[in-house]
């Protein structure tokens, strides 16, 4: 079961939800609108803002705002701060991560459709069974939407990276895998599990080194009595 459980491999890029688009949203920020904005001193001035790690201009709802990250911990949350007015948005990296996760998905591209509504926004700190470690970005935005599918767009707002995408076809594969080719349900006692893969190695090791002894011996009898 576990050698049939790892031809799934192949299964496991065709099975995922559909989304529009996985690449970043691109924004020409005008020259002109740039120089009449606040600078970005004054802004982080008036913020209490005295140093900063990166930021980004980003454009949310047809509005530009300073993205601040002001150090490198994963626990930080950007800001963020109108170009114009130099006001900080409430609730900005939620927000973002909303509008990252309809422009994946494709829920903003017709405006005479009402957009999917959300059921939840949760930090990911670190990696979970849904959100395994081969996706590689901590941390990132959980946005799940109220859809028969129940599909979640993780989003890294750092980066206004697409993350991963998971709906309930995707989760019960990902489950299945898990169990029965990771061993996911053993990640509690490590030590047991790596035991029992070491022993089953082995027993393949012997069972090939057995095969090879016996084939070879075989011919060299047949040898003989010819």
């Amino acid at each position: 079961l576990w050698a049939v459980s790892g031809l799934m491999h192949p299964l496991m890029t065709n099975v995922r939800p559909a989304v529009k688009t996985q690449a970043s949203p691109t924004h020409i920020l005008p020259a002109s609108e740039l120089r009449q904005g606040m600078p970005l001193t004054t802004v982080l001035r008036k913020a209490g803002i005295p140093q900063f790690f990166k930021m980004h201009l980003i454009q949310m709802d047809s509005s530009w705002y300073y993205q601040v990250l002001a150090s490198d911990q994963m626990t930080d949350v950007p800001r963020y701060f109108n170009l114009h007015t130099g006001q900080e948005l409430i609730g900005g990296n939620r927000l973002y991560a909303v509008h990252l996760a309809r422009h994946f998905l494709g829920d903003d591209s017709d405006l005479t459709i009402v957009p999917e509504p959300i059921e939840s926004i949760k930090t990911i700190t670190h990696y979970t069974a849904p959100y395994t470690y081969v996706n590689r970005l901590l941390p990132v935005e959980k946005v799940s939407f109220v859809r028969g599918d129940q599909i979640a767009i993780y989003v890294d707002t750092h980066n206004s990276q697409f993350a991963f995408a998971l709906d309930h076809h995707r989760a019960t594969f990902n489950q299945f895998f898990g169990w029965f080719h990771t061993w996911s349900w053993m990640d509690s006692l490590p030590s047991l599990k790596v035991a029992i893969i070491a022993l089953i190695l082995l027993m393949a090791l012997f069972t090939a080194s057995l095969g090879i002894y016996l084939t070879i011996k075989t011919r060299s009898k047949k040898n003989s009595e010819n």
